[in-house]
């Protein structure tokens, strides 16, 4: 179904010319069944008639073509992917063929480490420093991704800043003010800049990553004894859940927040 249309009309068409028409596929979105077209018609002469920019959506799609349409691979952008668990989540998405962009904002030398064990695995990624609470620098980062992977059509938002092990009272609002700007607005603003996608939340209990190294071991070990699987998270295992999401498996999963924690429960 035609839903809009921007043309303009260069040259008349006469009784007898031979016109080509070209349609070219700017973006799609598979979560509204939306394409834009880049439209052109060009006369024998190769003269243009028309040009323009049209927005389509699909109403009915065989179940082969929509399986064929999802299993394109994707460009991914993964926030906080110097390590831990965006790390994981890079390498699984770069093994299933994804592009990936590696987020980072100070840790440049781990940051080309998850590069260079994607492109040994014969995968490929970029990596791109950007505060993820900054606006501009994530504006400024996705253009250079597009410049090098084109459009992003993934996101996946890892970045967490360390926290802050302190006793209530010797907390200051920075500890706090600076999860809340990464987490939440680093999120708004990522997701919000690469918009349409389908949106889908993975909540992982306590992981085994940096994040944890300073936490005492008994904090460690009660989070693992109330877990009723009696362990606590690892990286790869948030990883595969994501990946499981970009895959055609999952295509009728979205809003969905899928708990990684062992079966611990989380408010």
């Amino acid at each position: 179904m035609w839903l809009s249309q921007t043309l303009e009309f260069h040259h008349p068409a006469y009784v007898g010319d031979t016109l080509h028409i070209k349609a070219q596929i700017k973006q799609k979105s598979l979560a509204t069944r939306t394409i834009i077209l880049n439209t052109t018609v060009v006369n024998q002469d190769d003269q243009f008639i028309i040009t323009g920019e049209s927005k389509v959506k699909l109403l009915a799609v065989a179940e082969k073509g929509v399986l064929a349409l999802e299993t394109q691979k994707r460009t991914i952008l993964v926030t906080g992917a110097s390590r831990g668990i965006g790390a994981a989540v890079s390498q699984a998405l770069a093994r299933e063929g994804h592009q990936v962009i590696v987020n980072y904002t100070k840790a440049s030398d781990k940051a080309e480490m998850v590069v260079q064990k994607i492109h040994q695995d014969g995968g490929q990624a970029i990596c791109i420093a950007a505060d993820v609470a900054d606006l501009n620098a994530v504006q400024m980062m996705i253009a250079q991704a597009e410049d090098v992977f084109g459009p992003i059509s993934g996101l996946v938002h890892c970045a967490a800043p360390n926290s802050a092990l302190k006793p209530f009272g010797e907390l200051v609002w920075q500890d706090v003010g600076s999860q809340i700007n990464v987490q939440v607005q680093g999120a708004f603003q990522c997701v919000q800049t690469i918009l349409p996608l389908t949106v889908n939340v993975v909540s992982p209990g306590m992981t085994q990553t940096e994040r944890i190294a300073e936490m005492p071991e008994k904090a460690r070990m009660l989070a693992r004894m109330q877990a009723p699987l009696r362990q606590l998270g690892q990286p790869e295992d948030v990883a595969n859940v994501v990946t499981f999401l970009f895959s055609p498996a999952a295509r009728h999963i979205t809003g969905e927040t899928i708990r990684v924690s062992g079966g611990a429960g989380m408010v």
